[in-house]
C-alpha cells in the first residue's frame, strides 16, 4: 500500500514536470493533489533544515518560495 503511494506520488510529480509548458492537455485530479503535496513537502523540508541553523540555504528558499 504505501509503495503504491509513493509510486503514484513519483510519477504524478514526473508526470508535472513533463507538462509543465504544455497548456494543449489537462492533469488529473490525482496528479494535481500529489503535486501540491509534492510543494508542501519540499517546503516543510527545507523549513526545517533551515530551523537547523544551515543558513547558507536560506536564500535558496527564499527564491524558491
Amino acid at each position: 500500500m504505501v509503495t503504491n503511494i509513493f509510486e503514484d506520488l513519483t510519477n504524478s510529480v514526473i508526470s508535472c514536470f513533463n507538462k509543465y509548458f504544455d497548456f494543449e492537455t489537462r492533469s488529473s485530479r490525482k496528479e494535481f493533489w500529489y503535486w501540491q503535496l509534492f510543494g508542501i513537502l519540499m517546503f516543510l523540508s527545507i523549513t526545517f533544515i533551515e530551523s537547523l541553523g544551515l543558513s547558507g540555504i536560506l536564500f535558496i528558499s527564499n527564491f524558491i518560495f
